[in-house]
């Protein structure tokens, strides 16, 4: 039996979060928030606060700041908002997310080459973790071994806007070996996601007996159904339902 202050790491990521459990009743749907959204410009900016707590079975804050000491992440009061869901769904599960593409990989590998360093980062994860509410860890370095990846594209949002407007006044097609949509205007072609692919893609996982999906990220959905006019956070929405959480 393990104890209740017990790590567990699981995944393609490195996902640590402590015991929840001796089983899960149902699919994990594993969502990422992301943090610079806060910072968009009016209008198309998203908080904590604009997050449907009963969304997904796990939240991830992405990202943490670069410092390879987890004490000096940042300190405001973001990561209490995004912790204080749990108030209202009392299953939520929340982890910090640490790395990604714009993270310099070289403090992974200061981190990882000595045992000192390792434990060291190790201590402050969890202390960071436990001050703050966080029930674990998103662990995500890309990729170890390879060059430094470049910084990811801030401005996805904008992007989702534009599909909307693309999909008016386009010819809508379906690749059907694939399974996913396509759409063609004048010499312009688009590939995207829609909530049947999502439902097909739901759907492998089920019949492929995975224990869950991992969706990047609730903000690049439509969160307020304004733009899509297909309701608040369509694609997640369809993910919840086909998975049955």
């Amino acid at each position: 039996m393990a104890d209740s202050n017990d790590l567990r790491v699981v995944g393609l990521e490195v996902l640590v979060w402590e015991d929840v459990g001796s089983s899960f009743s149902s699919f994990v749907l594993l969502c990422y928030y992301l943090a610079w959204s806060e910072e968009r410009v009016e209008g198309i900016e998203f908080y904590p606060e604009s997050i449907d707590p009963f969304l997904c079975s796990h939240l991830v804050y992405s990202d943490a700041s670069e410092a390879a000491d987890m004490s000096l992440w940042k300190e405001d009061d973001s990561y209490q908002r995004f912790n204080d869901l749990k108030k209202k769904n009392k299953n939520l599960k929340t982890l910090m997310g640490y790395g990604g593409w714009a993270f310099d990989n070289s403090r992974f590998t200061d981190m990882a080459e000595q045992q000192s360093t390792r434990t060291d980062f190790i201590n402050a994860a969890i202390d960071f973790l436990r001050s703050h509410g966080f029930d674990g860890l998103d662990l995500d370095w890309r990729f170890p071994a390879f060059e430094d990846s470049p910084a990811s594209d801030k401005g996805l949002f904008t992007l989702l806007v534009k599909i909307c407007a693309f999909l008016k006044d386009a010819s809508l097609q379906n690749i059907y070996d694939q399974m996913v949509p396509y759409a063609v205007k004048g010499n312009e072609w688009l590939g995207y996601d829609d909530q049947k692919s999502f439902k097909t893609k739901a759907q492998w996982v089920k019949d492929n007996k995975f224990g869950g999906a991992m969706l990047w990220a609730l903000d690049l959905d439509d969160y307020d159904g304004t733009h899509c006019k297909q309701g608040v956070y369509p694609l997640t929405n369809t993910l919840k339902s086909v998975l049955g959480i």
